[in-house]
Order: structure tokens, then sequence, then C-alpha cells
């Protein structure tokens, strides 16, 4: 049920891992059914080492990692990423269906994509086998059923009987299950014979193909006849997966342990057959053979314990209860690492075995009492196994989809009929629709000639008012900017001659200074509306330069420090490093008059934060106050025809086109800005600039 892996990889792994190092640098995105020579080499040798039995999570770890580099993965990559996944759940006895029944999900996920499925029809077919395997371990015999059927048409449509072997085999793998042992036999049998007709015709040239899989027919078939306590048969079979593993292993040196792995499982079978026939000092000579060979590192650890309960019965009949004893002790140690429901369930039958013959009443009767209690835990979890067949479910479908396609053709050919007279009730009409819609849309066509006619006609009417109304707001724009330019000069006069006449107050009356010194302030706002008003209709940026935006708003908010310090403000700066294109100046007045305008209607005490931060292409300024905030009904900030300005927390004036000019200024830029605000909290208002 495993990927079937070349036998060249099973050793130079250093030199693969160096090949996908070097070609590290190939990171272009691959089309779906492409696999980057790196990627199957990282792949192949984490297969062949996890075979050999190198540890399981350290392989894992590394693949991992290893393929990071050349992410994305294309499709194909995926899959075979999957299959080591797989392997990595799923072999060497771990059977960790949960986690490998999700890798398979994940894998038929990439094949809903029908050309990729198309093009991997073979590989498609084999996770469906996968996906059966896993629900199979998972007791959910209903569900594989679907998956099994689907894979068994399709062998049987291309005549595959290499790949039908091994299906086979697994129907055997679920009837041993339910323990039907009988039909278990059958299927094996079959799925031999199928694998010599393969063989005949295509020589395997894999291990798996060549020698795992007929071995493990065979000795299959030996267990299950050693199961219904038919000694000769076992006996045979046994012997003949011994003979195949010594004509066929040696084809395969570098799987050399592979085939001591194998035959120290067929030793632990035949030990425990000599056992059942009383013939007890072969039984203990080819299980202790057996747990030599399992106990190795990276050899099967999950057979030795089968050896090891096999040997602790053996020595209950011979009476050797202390050697029985440290028998299952050490096999109790391997079952908390790597259960198994099967050997957990013998090894509890054993040792009650012990404790009964070892004249331990009370330990003897506890250890009944857990075994029958872990035996009927089991006989209520696969009780809905007992009862499944899929040969007679295979046949069932057949005979109701037979049934079905027969209801299907006759019901095509009612249909048929009915649709033939429909069509031509339809063909008739839509003639006739035709005919008609022809005649209507002369007319129509005429109509709208004319409609379009009168349209364009207004169209180009309303264009010439727009083009008037636009240069009258042009003519509108200049001859503001022209009346604030003409009155600033005679203001201008006015302020230096208050100026003068105040710099000596001896010849003047008090009233008379005082009137000088309200003239002096009300010139000073009016020079500074109309400086407003004039650069609110400097629409360019002027020249454009590369600007230090981090440094420009920390400058701005160190000049700002004296304002905050006489509040008795908290001013907080965060910035990162961001350049943007734009006029110098222009910006600082930007900056200046957000925070102006914080430190005005932030009340003595409070805080006033800004940030500069970069948002996917745009540079962020954020200023944020915890002051009187904004009313709801309040809005229109950012025009020019918005009324005076309100007044700050200690009276400090506002003019009322700060934000208008800070708005064209932030528009020339090719930016926006926006606030948010809460009554008694505060407002934040945010630019964003293009990077």
């Amino acid at each position: 049920m495993l990927r079937k892996r070349r036998p060249w990889l099973a050793k130079p792994i250093p030199i693969l891992l160096i090949l996908a190092c070097l070609c590290g640098c190939d990171r272009r995105k691959s089309p779906e059914n492409t696999v980057r020579l790196p990627v199957r080499a990282v792949l192949d040798s984490m297969h062949a080492a996890l075979l050999d039995g190198e540890p399981r999570l350290q392989l894992k770890r590394y693949a991992d990692s290893s393929l990071q580099r050349y992410a994305p993965l294309s499709a194909a990559e995926r899959l075979l990423k999957y299959e080591y996944d797989y392997l990595h759940h799923t072999t060497h006895g771990r059977n960790d269906f949960e986690n490998g029944n999700r890798v398979v999900d994940s894998a038929l996920h990439l094949f809903d994509h029908v050309r990729f499925r198309e093009t991997n029809q073979g590989a498609y077919i084999n996770w469906m086998l996968y996906k059966g395997d896993m629900l199979v371990g998972l007791k959910r015999l209903n569900e594989a059923f679907f998956y099994y059927y689907s894979v068994r048409e399709n062998y049987l449509e291309k005549g595959d009987t290499c790949n039908l072997s091994q299906f086979t085999h697994r129907l055997g793998n679920v009837r041993y299950m339910q323990r039907n042992y009988r039909d278990a036999i059958e299927q094996f049998r079959q799925s031999y014979a199928e694998y010599r007709t393969c063989a005949k015709t295509r020589a395997p040239r894999a291990y798996y193909d060549a020698v795992t899989e007929p071995q493990s027919l065979l000795n299959g078939i030996a267990w299950f006849y050693d199961l219904l306590g038919e000694a000769d048969s076992a006996f045979r079979y046994y012997h003949l997966a011994l003979d195949f593993l010594d004509e066929h292993a040696p084809r395969f040196p570098e799987r050399a342990r592979a085939t001591e792995v194998a035959q120290g499982v067929i030793y632990g079978n035949l030990g425990g057959l000599y056992a059942k026939t009383g013939r007890y000092d072969e039984a203990e000579r080819y299980l202790r053979a057996s747990l030599t060979i399992n106990r190795r590192p990276r050899n099967d650890n999950r057979d030795a314990q089968s050896a090891q309960i096999k040997l602790a019965d053996l020595y209950v009949k011979q009476g050797r209860f202390d050697a029985a004893a440290q028998q299952l002790a050490e096999c109790r140690q391997g079952l908390d690492t790597l259960h198994s429901e099967d050997f957990e369930r013998r090894w509890r039958h054993v040792n009650w075995q012990l404790r009964d013959k070892a004249d331990s009443p009370v330990a003897a009767y506890s250890a009944l009492k857990h075994y029958h209690h872990y035996q009927d835990s089991l006989s209520q979890v696969n009780q809905t196994m007992m009862g499944s067949d899929f040969q007679h479910e295979f046949n069932t479908m057949e005979q109701r989809l037979a049934y079905a396609q027969l209801a299907y053709r006759n019901r095509l050919n009612s249909i048929s009929l009915a649709i033939s007279v429909f069509a031509l009730i339809l063909v008739s009409c839509i003639v006739y629709l035709v005919y008609a819609n022809w005649q209507r849309s002369k007319r129509n066509l005429a109509h709208l000639t004319s409609l379009n006619a009168r349209i364009q006609q207004q169209n180009e009417k309303l264009y010439g008012a727009l083009l008037a109304l636009h240069d009258s707001q042009q003519d509108n724009t200049r001859i503001l900017a022209m009346v604030a330019h003409d009155l600033h000069t005679p203001i201008a006069n006015i302020m230096m001659s208050t100026d003068y006449l105040l710099q000596d107050t001896s010849m003047l009356s008090p009233d008379q200074a005082t009137y000088f010194e309200i003239i002096q302030k009300s010139n000073g706002k009016a020079l500074e509306l109309i400086g407003d008003l004039m650069r609110s209709y400097e629409n360019d940026v002027g020249s454009a330069n590369e600007i230090a935006l981090h440094a420009m708003v920390q400058d701005c908010a160190d000049l700002m420090r004296v304002r905050t310090d006489k509040k008795q403000q908290e001013l907080v700066v965060e910035t990162e490093p961001l350049t943007v294109t734009g006029s110098s100046e222009r910006l600082w007045r930007v900056i200046s008059n957000l925070i102006d305008n914080a430190i005005k209607f932030t009340p003595r005490g409070g805080r006033i934060a800004v940030y500069l931060r970069r948002e996917a292409d745009e540079a962020v300024i954020e200023v944020e106050d915890n002051g009187m905030g904004i009313e709801a009904g309040q809005h229109g900030f950012f025009e020019m025809g918005n009324p005076a300005g309100r007044t700050g927390t200690e009276g400090e004036p506002s003019s009322g086109l700060g934000l208008a000019i800070v708005k064209q200024i932030v528009s020339a830029h090719r930016g926006r800005i926006h606030f948010t605000s809460a009554p008694g909290k505060g407002s934040t208002f945010y630019v964003r600039l293009p990077l």
C-alpha cells in the first residue's frame, strides 16, 4: 500500500542532498505537472531513508525545512510531498490512521482540478485506494467501500492485473480483520495468482513489487491457516515465503535490511506455530531468531512485540514463569510506545494464563477481568466491521447499476421522443418569433437612430455648458487671487505705519495707543487671512524633490514642543524611515497645521501623538489628540466656504482656512486626508501620501 521506490535511491542520500542544495537557485514557479530535480532529490532521499529505518520525526523536520526553500511547490511536487507524509504516518507498523487520512484528503484535494486529474489518472486511483485503506484502519467500512469500488471498476476496465493484485490483497486484509480467515485465504491466493500473471508479462523491477508484496501474500496465507488450526498448510506456506525470499531478494542487495526484517516476521510466525504443535525447542529457536532480528536498531520493533508474546506463552506452557514474566514486562514497554489492539489483547490473555498457572488466584482473577473487559470493548468497536462483505457489496452494486442503466435507457428513450416533439414545436415558434422580431427591429432601429441624434445634440450642449462653467470658475479664481494680492500691499503698509507709531507711545494718548494696538492686531489677522487665501489657490506642487518624511515629522514636532510645554501637554512621536516626492515647504505646512490644531483644541495636560508608518504603497501620517473632538453635526472643515473656525481651549483664534489649505496641498501631492472624532474624547487626522 506504500509508494514503490526505485532501488538505486536507497543509499546515495548525501549525494542527492548535495544536488538539492546546488540546484536551489531554481525557484521559478513551475507548471502544475512539473517536478523540479532538487525537490525530487530531497523527497526521494527522505523516502529511502524512512524505508531504511532512519528516525521518523527527524527526517520529517528535515524534509519540511529543505522543501521550504523551493516554495511555492507545484501540484505534482505537493503530491510527492504528500506521498512522503503518508509513508511517515503508516510505515513500520506505526499505523497512524487519523493523520494518514488527513494527508490523503489533502492529496485528493489536488485532483479537484480536472486537468490535473486527467493527466495524473494513475496517481489519482492510487490515492483513492489509500483513502479506502485509511477508512478501513479507522473501521469506517461503509465509507471505504465507495473508494474501493471506484478503484476496482477502474482496474477492471483497464484490465490492469498488476494493480488488481494489490486491490485483491486489500480485500483479503479486510476479511482477516473480520476474522473470516477462509475468505481471506481465497483473496490472498487470488492476489498471488494475479501477481504471477503480471510478473510473466511485466517483470517487476522495484523491491516492493518483486519481493515485499508476493512474500507478504505467502506469509499471510500461512498465518490464516495458522489461525484456522491447519498446521500442515501453515508450515507449507511459511516455508514457501522463506524460499521466495531466498530466491528473489538477492537481486536487491541494497535492501538487505528489509529482507532481514521480512525473515524475522516469518520466523516469529513459525515459532508460534511450532509452539502450538508442541515442538517447543524449534519454537524457542525460531522465536529467539525473530527477536534477534527485530530488536536491532531501525528494524521492525512492532513484530518483536508479537514474538515476545508468543515466547512468553511458550514459557508459560513449559512452566518457566520467571522467563515468561520477563518477556511480558519487556513487551509491555513496547506496547506503551507502539500500541496495537491485537497485540494488547494477546498480551492480556498470556498475562492471565501466567497468573493462573503460577498459583496467584487474586492476580489471575484481576488479569482475567482486564482481558475480558478489553475483549468486550474490541468486540463493540469491531461489531460494524464483522457484517460487511465487500464482495457481496460489489455484486449488489453491479446489479443495481445494471438495473439503473436499463431503467435509465428506457427513460431516455421516452424523454427523447418527448424532446423531439417539443423541439419541432419550439423550432416553429422560434421561426415565427424571429420573423416578427425582424419586422419590429426595423421599426425600432429607425426610432433609435432619431433618438441617438437628439441625445448627441443634448450632449454637445451639455459639454459646451461645462466648458463655460469651468472657464467661469477659473476667472473667479483669478479675480479672487488678484483681489487678495491687491489687498495685501495697502494692509501691509498700514501694518508698517502702526508698528512705527507704536515704537514711541509718548506722543500718543492712552486711548490713541489702544486704538493703534487694535488696528495692529486686526491688520495682522487680515494679513494672515490674505496669505492663507493666496496660498489656497496655489494648486501646483512647485519644485518636487525627495523628502525624508520621518525627519520632517520629527523636526516639525520638535519645533512645536515649545507650545506643548507651555500648555503642559505630552507630545509623542513615533516614525519609521520613509521617503516621498513633493514640496518640502508645503508638506511642512500640512504637518505643522495638523499639530497646531491638535495643540489648540487639546486642553492643558492633554496628550498628542504623531505617528508615521507605511501601509502598502502609502506613507500614513497620523495626528491623534484627546481634546474636545468634533461634534457629529459639524462638517465642511476641508471646504473653502467653511465659516470662521472655532477657538481653542484657551481662546486661541482660528481662521477656518487651515484644513482647506491642507487638503489642497495633500491633493496636489496625489494624496488623501480624512479624520475620525468623538466629542469630548479627541480627534485623529490621517494623511496618506503615495510612496
